[in-house]
């Protein structure tokens, strides 16, 4: 598939008005509120980094893609979007894990995301793609742990989409962790067993209970908080959606002041 087409299928799905992770995407506001370090794991194009930049306000937001045809897409995009805001944009092109140097990728060439390792397609992408089962290809990319990348600054939020190498990404954060002010948004992979992570998804719920860390549902995703921010992150919850509310209510009421 020629990367064109890959672009167009993508910025449809991650930029239309039926996107991808809707759900999650319109509750990104609550959890971004007051953040000024937001780091995007997995960023593809940049759908995450683009919705974040509409938020936040001065802030810094890191896009990680080790894929290198997502990652041409992914730094137009964040140079593009800088005149869109006032928040440092800086897309970074390598794969997050729990090691620093280089790591296998694999890639396909299409729409169909790569990863850490050869994974299921979901039938709703492969459908996407024309039905054509992807070639998978192994390269060669960079790849650093979080604290690493980080250089001891300390995210508010987290996002990591990294089919199913999450523990890997995880286990590369222990300093990030263990100073407790950080979120995660994680999309999990069930069923996936990564050769060198996860077997299952217990053991990432085991790995971040190891340090305080409790997991709650986002809009189908997980957010794992420790205790204090857990809570906070209900009532923003709860308040996001008697703003939700209060809204359609007020355009109700002008709807029908004109009728």
């Amino acid at each position: 598939m020629r990367k064109e087409q890959v672009y167009e299928i993508l910025n449809k799905v991650y930029f239309g008005e039926e996107r991808h992770e809707k759900k999650v995407i319109d509750r990104l506001s609550v959890a971004l509120r007051g953040a000024s370090l937001f780091v995007d794991i997995g960023a593809s194009l940049g759908q995450y980094t683009y919705f974040a930049n509409k938020v936040m306000r001065e802030g810094l937001i890191i896009a990680v893609e080790p894929d290198p045809i997502r990652f041409e897409e992914l730094a137009r995009n964040c140079e593009k979007w800088r005149s869109f805001g006032n928040n440092e944009l800086v897309p970074v092109n390598a794969a997050l894990s729990d090691s620093d140097g280089k790591i296998r990728f694999y890639t396909t060439q299409t729409n169909v995301s790569g990863g850490l390792f050869v994974h299921e397609v979901k039938p709703a992408v492969l459908e996407s793609s024309g039905g054509e089962l992807p070639h998978w290809e192994e390269i060669i990319v960079d790849c650093c742990k979080l604290d690493t990348l980080l250089a001891h600054r300390m995210p508010d939020i987290v996002k990591i989409d990294v089919e199913g190498a999450e523990l890997r990404v995880l286990r590369g954060a222990e300093n990030t962790l263990r100073n407790g002010r950080t979120r995660f948004l994680v999309e999990l992979h069930g069923g996936w067993a990564d050769p060198d992570g996860q077997k299952d998804l217990n053991d990432v719920y085991r790995f971040m209970e190891r340090f305080g860390y409790q997991a709650s549902d986002f809009a189908g995703h997980t957010l794992f908080a420790r205790r204090g921010l857990v809570e906070q992150g209900q009532r923003w919850l709860r308040a996001s959606a008697a703003l939700f509310r209060r809204a359609v209510q007020s355009q109700a009421r002008r709807t029908t002041s004109h009728c």
